[in-house]
């Protein structure tokens, strides 16, 4: 019996130099024909190789695995060769493998803070409202609170190491049983920029340990978010959602977003609805809350509020400062 061909198609070839493993999991499902599409089961099968069914429908089993950037790589490879329903079934995997922080690199990268501190300190000084779902005020000292944690370890900055796969994965996300923000290396500065001041507006939720229904912590961090593009003056992200978020945020950054303002009040609403629209569990699940779960010592809210008293004191001080130092030259 003569031994089957070799592979010789120039993809099995890039595939495999990205991962061997998931490069010869597709010779087996298509025997080397890159023209062959790949069904949602071939594709969760190629990828991640341990799988349950459930309801019918096959299910990675994440365990412990983190995919290295070059497995990303493969990943964002294999996706040219699957479409239509498919795609979408393993797009909305692939953001439950992301939750789960299988496209996470463990190691702080180095500019990680140096990036927030800057987006902290031009792109949040118009965020001044208070919310009309979460009842919360936000203000641009609270971004600042959340560095001096991460000044003081309390929280990590990540990068994601998605190999081109930022268009189908979370573009950042906070988790709030890490303490990490994670953001996706490949996107524009300005939708990072945006999605830094979303996530920071998550943390600050999480460590004011707010009981709120999921559907006002992604509309106020949505608007937050948006306000910082409003700061540069163009909209950084397309898309219903976004385009109703960088609505509502006008009232922000103009500082006309108050609970007698009727047009303010249907354009906060309106972004709730949108989110809705992708999913009705928004208005019903729960956000944060540090009595369930991870209260160790001190809790997050008294910790938030003794950063908050940290940089409040330090930019009282430094404008005492400064302003005695403009007198003094003015004498």
């Amino acid at each position: 019996m003569s031994d089957p061909p070799k592979p010789t198609s120039q993809f099995y070839k890039d595939l495999r130099a990205l991962d061997q493993a998931m490069s010869d999991r597709w010779m087996r499902a298509t025997n080397d024909n890159p023209s062959r599409a790949l069904s949602y089961d071939e594709m969760v099968d190629i990828v991640w190789s341990s799988w349950s069914t459930e309801n019918g429908i096959r299910t990675p089993i994440f365990g412990d695995i983190r995919f290295t950037e070059k497995q990303a790589k493969a990943i964002a490879l294999l996706m040219t060769k699957i479409d239509g329903d498919p795609k979408y079934k393993f797009v909305a995997a692939m953001r439950k493998a992301d939750v789960s922080g299988m496209f996470f690199d463990d190691t702080a990268y180095a500019d990680g803070l140096k990036l927030v501190r800057e987006v902290v300190g031009t792109s949040v000084g118009r965020i001044n409202w208070r919310s009309p779902g979460s009842q919360f005020l936000y203000i641009p000292m609270h971004y600042a609170a959340v560095i001096e944690l991460m000044n003081e370890g309390k929280i990590s900055a990540f990068e994601k190491q998605d190999g081109g796969l930022g268009e189908w994965l979370n573009k950042g996300s906070f988790s709030d049983e890490k303490n990490a923000l994670k953001i996706v290396r490949t996107q524009s500065d300005a939708v990072r920029r945006n999605t830094i001041v979303h996530e920071l507006t998550h943390a600050i939720q999480d460590w004011y340990d707010l009981n709120i229904i999921n559907l006002y912590a992604e509309t106020d961090a949505l608007i937050c978010g948006a306000v910082s593009d409003r700061v540069v003056g163009r909209q950084s992200d397309q898309g219903a959602i976004f385009d109703a978020a960088y609505a509502a945020a006008e009232f922000v950054y103009l500082k006309k977003a108050v609970r007698e303002n009727a047009r303010w009040m249907a354009a906060y609403k309106a972004v709730g609805e949108e989110l809705k629209k992708l999913d009705p569990n928004w208005s019903v699940s729960m956000g944060f809350d540090d009595a369930v779960g991870k209260r160790k010592g001190a809790s997050e809210s008294d910790m938030i509020k003794a950063a908050l008293r940290k940089v409040t004191g330090a930019a009282n001080a430094g404008a005492r400062s400064g302003s005695a130092a403009s007198a003094g030259s003015r004498k």
